[in-house]
């Protein structure tokens, strides 16, 4: 099986096409993909039509003021074809970490939010993700975290939006 944060998506709207390598797309991308402005976007999944994170580093309550988008690009290219949006929290967790393990490199987070280690890496500091007891962390070569399963599984069920 390939892991999750090594397949290719491509998705197709009527204006681009473009070859996507991580699960997530920023709100930028979800604009070319779709076509249509950030607001209709962002309406779009506050009503719940596909599901949308928030990566924003603070507590989620507390984050109205900054939101950092993620959308599932599979979703995307589903909405622009007309196919059915993925529902299932299980399928989208394995699209995102791959299967149930005790821990997820902090490489392979990075890749599946579509951020950069410097993101990840505050992230654990700030305390919203925790690493595998023992685990160093850090940029740079070696020093990819190790963030604890749950941790991982908590991130994506607090920071979706609607």
């Amino acid at each position: 099986m390939i892991p999750a944060s090594t397949h290719r998506t491509a998705l197709k709207s009527p204006s681009t096409r473009c070859e996507l390598h991580y699960p997530t797309v920023n709100l930028a991308c979800a604009r070319a993909i779709l076509d249509i402005d950030n607001v209709k976007i962002k309406e779009l999944s506050e009503r719940g039509v596909f599901p949308a994170w928030n990566i924003a580093r603070g507590h989620p309550a507390a984050m109205a003021a900054r939101v950092e988008w993620r959308f599932l690009a599979r979703d995307l290219r589903n909405y622009v074809e007309c196919r059915p949006i993925t529902g299932d929290e299980d399928f989208i967790t394995t699209l995102m970490y791959g299967r149930k393990s005790v821990s997820i490199s902090g490489k392979n987070f990075s890749r599946s939010w579509n951020c950069d280690s410097g993101h990840t890496c505050n992230l654990i500091r700030d305390g919203t993700l925790q690493v595998v007891k023992g685990s160093e962390f850090g940029r740079g070569r070696g020093l990819t975290a190790l963030i604890q399963w749950s941790s991982a599984i908590a991130f994506l069920k607090d920071r979706r939006i609607a």
